[in-house]
């Protein structure tokens, strides 16, 4: 399973890429990486897909870029489903998430 966590971590278009994509690169069935993956890991390899979207976004706040330039450049399909992937992990939104990221930084929220 290592070998799918990385393959999904250097996927430049993590917006592209899909379980069945990674499921391929490790010759095995969708059904059978997401058994592997969830047993061997804790989570789904769905999750830790959406987990390294949600890296990326963190990455890109800094940038100057909206939040909604921030979600379609980390690879999510709109700004409400980034909102609510890290309502579920992380239990804020993203607009929160920068708040507190910018404090850290010193800088004024933008």
């Amino acid at each position: 399973m290592l070998e799918a966590a990385a393959y999904m971590k250097s996927a430049p278009a993590l917006e592209q890429l899909t379980i069945r994509d990674v499921a391929r690169a490790v010759h095995l069935s969708p059904s059978r990486l997401t058994h592997l993956f969830r047993r061997d890991t804790g989570i789904s390899p769905s999750l830790y897909l959406a987990n390294l979207k949600l890296e990326r976004a963190f990455y890109l706040l800094d940038t100057g870029r909206s939040l909604t330039q921030v979600c379609m450049d980390a690879g999510f399909a709109t700004p409400s489903h980034m909102a609510d992937t890290s309502r579920k992990l992380y239990g804020m939104s993203m607009t929160e998430v920068k708040q507190i990221f910018l404090t850290g930084l010193g800088q004024n929220s933008r």
